[in-house]
């Protein structure tokens, strides 16, 4: 960590001291997104090496997707929602509110062209939560659905930096996932789109 982020404190140093205009402002848009690459990059090693502890806590899985819900509701095509009343966890909850944002906000930018809403559900089933975020955009096919949680991977060859995406989101999710005792897969939907199942321990 301290080696990476040494050369770009030294960059964001001499950025100051660049007159304005396009190229600086080029420039900073680019050590922006080396930082949120190297953050992406350290969380994962550290989830996955277990160098860096869940702050678990016990609270209501529903309340927090309900409150992650808000931010997806107005965009299209929609999000609908299937939760029961309440749910108690043990939990790192800013963990896993990162990783649901992830999940939703993948379905949204990925899940086009859709043909309905995407589907957020909720179920308790064999000592085990089921979370399953699930679009009726065009799917994968089962090639890419097995690198789709690989470092770097994107389905769309055409997608470059300026287009988003740096190709981490999923990974990082996974690992989250597993550093909880869970699993995260992708299946594919009912409707023909992508679904992404995420499996945590009840207890």
């Amino acid at each position: 960590s301290h080696e990476i982020r040494t050369p770009l404190t030294r960059m964001k140093l001499g950025l100051e001291n660049l007159p304005e205009g396009e190229d600086r402002q080029s420039l900073a848009e680019d050590v922006t997104e080396l930082e949120s690459l190297v953050r992406e990059l350290l969380e994962g090693a550290r989830l996955e090496a277990g160098a860096s502890p869940l702050k678990l806590e016990r609270f209501d899985l529903v309340a927090l997707l309900k409150e992650i819900a808000v931010d997806f509701k107005a965009r299209q095509p929609g999000l609908d929602l299937e939760l029961p009343s309440a749910l108690i966890l043990l939990a790192d909850p800013q963990r896993l509110r990162r990783l649901l944002q992830n999940l939703l906000n993948n379905a949204f930018v990925h899940g086009q062209p859709a043909r309905g809403p995407v589907r957020l559900s909720l179920q308790a089933q064999a000592g085990q939560v089921l979370i399953s975020v699930e679009d009726q955009g065009p799917g994968l096919n089962e090639a890419d659905r097995a690198q789709l949680f690989s470092p770097f991977f994107r389905a769309d060859r055409s997608r470059t930096r300026s287009t988003g995406g740096l190709g981490l989101g999923l990974h990082l999710c996974r690992s989250i996932a597993k550093a909880h005792g869970g699993s995260l897969d992708a299946q594919a939907a009912t409707g023909g789109g992508l679904c992404l199942l995420l499996k945590l321990p009840l207890a």
